[in-house]
């Protein structure tokens, strides 16, 4: 009985966090057509943002020498921390979660590009598996944070800031985290299986 109460309750909170991404839609689909031109500028000039692969060498060396589930671990929790910070920080008119889908997009773009000399399927091989996951999810925080920060320009006039807040904040646990969740645990277990080979 108490599980299907929960059960429940769970269910009416996902259909109330899948109304905000419906209503949410338009900035999601825009934080997609951003990040996809940023890998195009990637793939196209590669070169120019040779920069940005520094930063991923960084993270990178990070996680040498470390177990499977403490990379687990640290992946979902930078994953957790950066899409948080872009939600929330789309609040100032979005600026932040558009940045940051460009930025993503260029890198993106520019490992492809480079991954093509060294093989393609083996780089779309190590993207894959957890990308279907992570993704989404980044999509949907990039997306929830640029309609935070649309809120001014908003049609219903009644609607308040913090409403909109619970609404983002609500489709961030719900759905966003899972999604980091899962795409942690097959990023991170590959990590882990490559170090030991």
């Amino acid at each position: 009985m108490i599980f299907s109460r929960s059960a429940d309750v769970v269910k009416k909170q996902c259909r109330e966090a899948a109304r905000y991404v419906r209503r949410a839609r338009t900035s999601v689909y825009l934080a997609m057509v951003v990040f996809v031109a940023g890998v195009a500028a990637g793939l196209l000039f590669p070169s120019r943002f040779d920069m940005l692969l520094d930063s991923l060498r960084i993270i990178a060396e990070g996680f040498k020498g470390r177990g499977g589930g403490a990379t687990v671990i640290m992946i979902f929790l930078r994953n957790f921390s950066a899409v948080t910070f872009s939600l929330l920080s789309g609040a100032l008119l979005g600026i932040v979660p558009v940045t940051a889908a460009g930025i993503n997009g260029v890198l993106v773009g520019v490992v492809i590009s480079y991954g093509v000399k060294t093989g393609l399927l083996a780089v779309l091989g190590r993207l894959l598996p957890h990308g279907i996951f992570e993704l989404p999810a980044i999509f949907l925080s990039w997306g929830m944070g640029i309609w935070l920060g649309a809120w001014p320009f908003r049609r219903d006039t009644d609607e308040t800031f913090c409403e909109r807040l619970r609404g983002a904040l609500r489709v961030l646990f719900l759905f966003i985290v899972p999604l980091l969740m899962i795409a942690a645990v097959i990023e991170g277990l590959s990590i882990a299986a490559l170090a030991t080979h």
